[in-house]
């Protein structure tokens, strides 16, 4: 058993012959070691946080996902500043195929990654001429948790399926020979036609390299060889293609204002400085103290490694026997430096963008892209050096990188799971979609109509929801019987620490099925932004009456959300986060059930 296993597991690097045969039993084990455990890490992890309650963006995939076939317009649909029909599409699919569980895009992004992963590592081997040590960091990157939210959150399908799609054509770049070989070439074009589909994250990437599929069309038919004449003619042709569908996706597309820009160019150099650092993953933001809006120590290194990266293809581009590979590689990371300035001008006026874990999907292909090219050219000595420093230091961010992610994705797991949670405990459809305003930020209403559609529709765990009991409406006044750190300007309860609090004294203790509570509140700028509670005297969660974790939201004009109590209470206790955040009570009900 063991002689067999020694056999096939390194085998499975040796099946493409390379180079050279210079056997480096010790690198193929650890970096097969590396392989699978990081896959397993990652299947794990979406396997412990995947939820069957769609998320956020997922409730816009709904109508098409139960008729796919109807509305194919549909899959073109602007959704904010994209088009997405590849990952409509795909999502559709999975969904369907895994018999409407909404878990199923995940465990297709995880094998996606799996996929590029094991060929990115099959590549760097063919170009080296063996498996090194050093290899180790395409597993880690690739595979690594730092973008834990495109991992539990199934619509970002999007980010992951245009980095699969890049990290294919630097798959394919990366190898001499890519030129004369019309199979490759006509690989890289499907490719190249397919990454505008996904969204602007693909789109960004298009120019760059379509530039460098250009100079390969252009030098194989002005070479006048017959062998490069084919290759060269499909490279034009899907230029082409890669243009008609980018100039498709800006055709009646409309400006979406909901992200701020600025003209403040030191934050949009800043944004992209970081951005790149995000590259090895959140603990780029997390070596700073909260708010920091600076350049990080990672992103003026990942900075550093790109400017380098590309100053050694420039000299390597001067041999014209490497020139068509050097111009790929370039134009492949000239496609993420594009990307890079997209995000941080159109994000910039947020303020610093290392905040959203999904974007380190976006900036993971900057340093495999660095990597390869400094394994294909970057010379004996520092074509060891650099990948050898990537390595090193993507193991050392490693722990950290896994423990915020399974905290970060813990959290966001417990707040989509409780929906599931309270299907199953017969809590009415009213109360789930006012009390989960984390699934659903939009209108409450919106999200009761998706839910009775999915329940409409037999979707679990939507089929087995309950429907709201008959009850009756009592206004109470608005009476505030303590304020604590929060100063009031006329009505409005403005938190002036850390928390404020508020308590609303009901007119008597008893026994109450529910609340309705109508309210403006503001934005708040902690990630728990408000919670509600009911226990006696308006006593501090966590205990009996222990309330609602974002149950009140950010408003435009009066909302009315209702709490489902069904105990005796005197007390509501309103708990609100982040210095600024504020709160306006409208009004207050007590509702009874008459069933």
């Amino acid at each position: 058993m063991q002689l067999t296993l020694r056999v096939l597991v390194p085998s499975a690097f040796r099946f493409w012959p390379t180079r050279h045969s210079h056997p480096r039993i010790g690198a193929e084990w650890v970096v097969v070691a590396a392989f699978l455990a990081s896959a397993v890490l990652l299947f794990g992890f979406v396997a412990r946080h995947a939820s069957r309650v769609p998320f956020h963006d997922e409730y816009a995939n709904i109508v098409v996902l139960l008729n796919p076939i109807g509305n194919p317009s549909a899959y073109w649909a602007q959704h904010n500043e994209h088009r997405i029909p590849l990952p409509k599409l795909v999502y559709v699919v999975a969904v369907r195929l895994a018999g409407f569980d909404f878990r199923a895009p995940l465990y297709v992004d995880a094998a996606l990654l799996v996929v590029v992963t094991g060929a990115l590592l099959l590549v760097a081997r063919r170009v080296r001429g063996r498996t090194a040590f050093s290899d180790a960091f395409i597993p880690i990157s690739v595979l690594g948790l730092g973008g834990w939210e495109n991992l539990v959150w199934a619509f970002q399908v999007q980010f992951v399926l245009s980095t699969v799609l890049a990290l294919g054509l630097l798959c394919l770049f990366a190898v001499p020979g890519f030129s004369a070989s019309a199979g490759r070439v006509l690989g890289a074009g499907v490719l190249l036609v397919l990454l505008p589909l996904c969204g602007a994250n693909g789109l960004a990437l298009v120019p760059a390299v379509a530039i460098g599929m250009l100079y390969i069309a252009w030098r194989n038919v002005a070479s006048g060889e017959r062998s490069l004449f084919l290759p060269g003619v499909i490279a034009a042709a899907a230029v082409v293609g890669a243009a008609s569908v980018f100039t498709a996706y800006f055709i009646g597309l409309n400006q979406v204002g909901h992200h701020a820009t600025t003209r403040d160019v030191g934050a949009v150099v800043s944004g992209a400085i970081n951005f790149l650092g995000l590259a090895l993953g959140p603990v780029t933001h997390l070596m700073h103290a909260p708010g920091y809006d600076r350049p990080t120590i990672f992103g003026v290194a990942v900075t550093a490694l790109v400017l380098a990266t590309l100053v050694r293809l420039l000299a390597v581009a001067r041999d014209p026997a490497e020139r068509p590979r050097a111009v790929l590689l370039g134009c492949t990371l000239g496609g993420f430096l594009c990307l890079t300035a997209g995000l941080a001008y159109g994000r910039a006026g947020l303020g610093n963008i290392l905040g959203p874990s999904r974007y380190v999907t976006l900036a993971m292909p900057v340093g495999v892209v660095a990597y390869l090219c400094w394994v294909a050219v970057g010379g004996p000595v520092w074509g060891r050096r650099v990948p050898a420093v990537l390595a090193i230091v993507a193991a050392a961010v490693l722990i950290p990188t896994v423990v915020y992610a399974n905290l970060r994705a813990g959290e966001h797991a417990a707040r989509v799971r409780k929906v599931e949670y309270a299907i199953r405990a017969g809590v009415p459809i009213g109360f789930i979609t006012d009390g989960n305003k984390y699934v659903y930020p939009g209108d409450a209403t919106d999200f009761r109509l998706w839910a009775r559609f999915l329940r409409d529709a037999g979707v679990r765990p939507f089929d087995a929801i309950a429907p709201d009991p008959q009850m009756r409406a009592v206004a109470v006044p608005v009476r505030v019987s303590r304020a604590e750190h929060v100063e009031e300007l006329e009505g409005t309860y403005v938190v002036t620490g850390s928390m404020g609090t508020l308590a609303l004294a009901l007119p008597r203790r008893e026994t109450v099925y529910a609340l309705a509570l109508t309210y403006e509140a503001t934005k708040s700028p902690h990630p728990f932004g408000s919670m509600v509670s009911w226990d006696r005297d308006g006593r501090a969660p966590p205990a009996p009456g222990y309330g609602i974790l974002d149950q009140l939201m950010p408003t435009t004009h009066p909302v009315t959300t209702r709490l489902l109590v069904d105990r005796e209470i005197d007390t509501l206790r309103i708990d609100l986060a982040g210095c600024g955040s504020s709160i306006r009570v409208h009004g207050l009900a007590v509702l009874y059930r008459q069933d």
